[in-house]
């Protein structure tokens, strides 16, 4: 359990990355879907070379129904991140996330519903702290006055909570498989390989000069996503084998939340106002007593 936990942390820490990159290429009017698909290529490439075990590839007789849950998963992923990228241009960056990360809350209910989860108080307070976080964030006034709070990043960030929420319960499916274990480490170039796909398609026509342009962010990108699927992955494998699997996006999230609002603040030195402290805080907490089982 404690391997699986430091794992998701980890995975936190490259969410973090993640988001910071994300905000600089969304504020710099790069172009997202090529960004994120060329950075997808990277990690794929890795995947396939360093991380997927060939051998036992081979003798993987579930690879069907693992495609099945992670394509349409890796798809919200995808939307998600569209959402969020949209949310990041026009509003405040570490609002944006941690608004966008309360999907956290759709993931609950779904272990809830669907794996018959069972989970104690401290969780549902979890649950409602979550909302009531996402909700005084979707009230705080953001510092770009030209963006309108009912149809701008408020909406693309609510967006953003959706889909993620829809990634990562779809993501998760596999790891409540009686008996099963990615012995092959398949599902991080299908998640990869769908994100990369979907990414060029939506991109249409590019040249070389653009494509350059992008690169010197699409590279650390690419090194990101591949660690942060990575080791989402074997988290939730080293935590369902505990009977826990439901904490493992939760502590990835809050980590990446808390990285991301201190890279902002510290490193950038962008302001942060106090509403923006409180509310972000809320979210976190809310996710870290959502993944207590008591």
């Amino acid at each position: 359990m404690l391997e699986g936990i430091a794992y998701s942390i980890l995975a936190g820490c490259f969410f973090a990355a993640g988001a910071a990159l994300f905000a600089e290429v969304s504020r710099r009017g790069l172009p997202f879907m090529l960004f994120l698909s060329s950075g997808a290529v990277i990690g794929l490439a890795i995947s396939l070379m360093a991380m997927v075990d060939w051998h036992a590839a081979g003798s993987e007789k579930r690879i069907g129904e693992l495609a099945l849950w992670i394509i349409p998963g890796a798809l919200g992923n995808v939307a998600g991140h569209l959402a969020m990228s949209r949310a990041m241009a026009i509003g405040r960056g570490p609002v944006a996330w941690a608004i966008g990360q309360g999907g956290q809350a759709l993931t609950f209910i779904a272990t809830v519903m669907i794996w018959s989860e069972k989970p104690g108080t401290l969780s549902w307070c979890g649950l409602l702290i979550i909302l009531m976080g996402v909700a005084f964030l979707a009230r705080t006034k953001t510092s770009i006055s030209a963006a309108s709070p009912a149809r701008g990043w408020v909406f693309w960030s609510l967006m953003a909570m959706i889909c993620y929420g829809v990634n990562q319960t779809l993501m998760s499916v596999p790891s409540h498989w009686t008996g099963w274990h990615d012995a092959a480490h398949l599902r991080l170039p299908i998640t990869l390989g769908v994100i990369a796909l979907s990414g060029f398609a939506c991109s249409g026509k590019t040249d070389w000069k653009i494509l350059r342009g992008i690169l010197p962010w699409a590279v650390p990108y690419g090194l990101v996503i591949c660690g942060c699927f990575g080791l989402v992955y074997l988290s939730l494998d080293r935590l369902s084998a505990a009977g826990c699997a439901a904490i493992g996006w939760p502590l990835s999230c809050s980590t990446g939340i808390l990285g991301y609002a201190v890279w902002e603040h510290i490193v950038q030195r962008r302001p942060v106002s106090r509403a923006e402290i409180i509310g972000i805080a809320t979210v976190v907490i809310g996710i870290i007593a959502l993944a207590m089982r008591n």
